[in-house]
């Protein structure tokens, strides 16, 4: 399969009863077939749902039988996805005897389950990555606000390689993302079968939650057993040729990522004659007078800061991705940090201060320098507005204000910052001018005073982002009121 495969909006795909005894056939639910490569693009956003499964020995979503996924695998929006492979295959990811070097990534409020294995019991599968005897040397990135199951087969691990094989590839669970991975009888939650398998690089940054098991051949939690981050399902297992890179906002299995001594019961870090380890690398983000800082502790070294992948901090109003590029070794990674916003001029001749908002920020964290003549303050707080998702529920978002301006940032492609008029009055009276409303893909801004003009038109206002489509609405007149927003360019 070397095209495109796109399921958006409000579709719903759902396969037959694939894993029945009279269904035949080594093709993925959705990929390619047995022997053929998955080197194109699958992409689920929207809203849509869907509920795959493949029969024999290919992926739910991926590659069959034979078949390596070198293309891509994208999963966004509001999407919501059930994958389950056959036996000996993966859930997302490649069928028995198929190598991943592609990419796999979930991000958006998408809600997503990987199973391995089907009903085959015995089977070796990941829930996410390879089937059986599959090298990973690709990258999975799990961001967001995604909420992931992953779950493994036999010798399979929830997100990773499976019986046999190194996991050289990149694990990357980052943002406010939700996973939970639980091993295969005989793998790891997270990594590789073995520990010798274990050789490339897991990162868990920002404000990630991981919590970590291991089921049965049946698919049934054991209570009893530790879902280990690494190689295999021993505890003496020490990876020594990998690499792991935590934040220390992050959560695992209850802990904090900057508690190394007890996180050793759940890392398989390699650890020297003190009981050092030696390949784990602490990761500190932060922001100083306007510029992203990135301290590394341990193993790995921060080389630079990129910003649409230039080192100059950009001072023209848009919206820069942010990366840090890091060094092992011979060798380097860039690691997506969070996103610099820079507003326009508030008034003619102004020159524009950058907002900076970090998709690691929690919602009850607001993003401040570092009290060094900044002359950042901490933002009005968010009683004055609501960021709801399309399920009407809050979202986690974060926020930042220079002078009179205050940005408001979410990490989603579908957003609603959402408010009643009288509290744009009141953060007037605290001060702010201007709102500027960044999603994934869209950035606006508006002035208090043009929407207070609106007021007419009923008390509630709404601006919804959609990817990078945007709409301003006085509710209760149901009036477009777009022509007050200002639109910036995201870069």
């Amino acid at each position: 399969m070397s095209g495109s495969i796109h399921i958006t909006g409000d579709a719903t795909v759902k396969t037959d009863d694939n894993i029945a005894p009279n269904c035949g056939g080594d093709g993925a639910g959705i990929g390619s077939g047995e022997d053929g490569e998955m080197s194109g693009n699958i992409v689920i956003d929207g809203n849509a749902q869907v509920e795959v499964s493949s029969n024999d020995q290919g992926a739910g979503i991926g590659s069959g039988d034979d078949g390596n996924l070198s293309g891509n695998i994208m999963i966004g929006g509001n999407a919501q996805v059930s994958a389950t492979g056959a036996e000996d295959s993966a859930g997302i990811g490649t069928g028995d005897d198929g190598n991943f070097r592609g990419s796999i990534t979930i991000d958006g409020n998408a809600k997503v389950t990987a199973k391995a294995g089907g009903d085959h019991s015995g089977s070796d599968g990941s829930g996410i990555g390879t089937g059986n005897e599959g090298a990973f040397t690709g990258t999975v990135t799990i961001g967001g606000n995604a909420v992931v199951v992953a779950a493994g087969s036999d010798e399979g691990c929830g997100i990773g390689s499976s019986d046999w094989k190194y996991m050289n590839g990149i694990i990357i669970i980052r943002d406010h993302a939700k996973v939970t991975a639980y091993a295969g009888n005989r793998g790891a939650a997270i990594g590789s079968e073995d520990d010798w398998d274990m050789t490339g690089k897991i990162i868990i940054v920002g404000n990630a939650i991981v919590n970590t098991g291991v089921v049965d051949d049946a698919g049934n939690v054991l209570s009893n057993r530790i879902g280990y981050i690494g190689g295999g399902e021993n505890s003496n297992h020490d990876s020594s040729k990998g690499h792991y890179i935590l934040g220390s906002d992050v959560t695992i299995n209850s802990l904090n990522g900057s508690d190394t001594e007890a996180l050793k019961q759940y890392v398989n870090m390699h650890l020297d004659s003190e009981e050092n380890p030696t390949n784990l690398t602490e990761l500190d983000i932060r922001m100083e007078n306007g510029i992203f800082k990135a301290e590394a502790t341990g193993a790995g070294s921060v080389e630079k800061i990129l910003y649409n992948g230039s080192e100059t901090v950009p001072t023209v109003p848009g919206s820069y991705s942010v990366t840090c590029v890091m060094k092992f070794g011979e060798g380097t990674i860039e690691l997506p940090i969070g996103t610099l916003v820079i507003p326009e001029p508030a008034s003619p001749g102004e020159t524009a201060a950058p907002v900076e908002y970090r998709m690691q920020t929690s919602a009850s964290e607001p993003v401040q320098g570092n009290g060094k003549s900044t002359e950042y303050k901490a933002p009005v707080q968010g009683h004055f507005y609501q960021v709801v998702g399309q399920d009407g529920k809050n979202m986690i978002f974060a926020t930042a204000q220079k002078k009179d301006v205050l940005a408001i940032a979410t990490d989603s492609d579908f957003a609603m910052l959402t408010g009643k008029m009288e509290d744009i009055e009141a953060l007037r009276k605290q001060g702010v001018r201007r709102i500027i409303f960044a999603t994934k893909r869209a950035t606006s801004t508006f002035l208090l005073s043009e929407l207070l003009e609106k007021r007419a038109y009923g008390e509630i206002w709404s601006l919804i982002h959609d990817g990078e489509n945007v709409a301003f609405t006085a509710v209760e007149k149901k009036m477009d009121i777009s022509s007050i927003l200002t639109r910036l360019q995201t870069k």
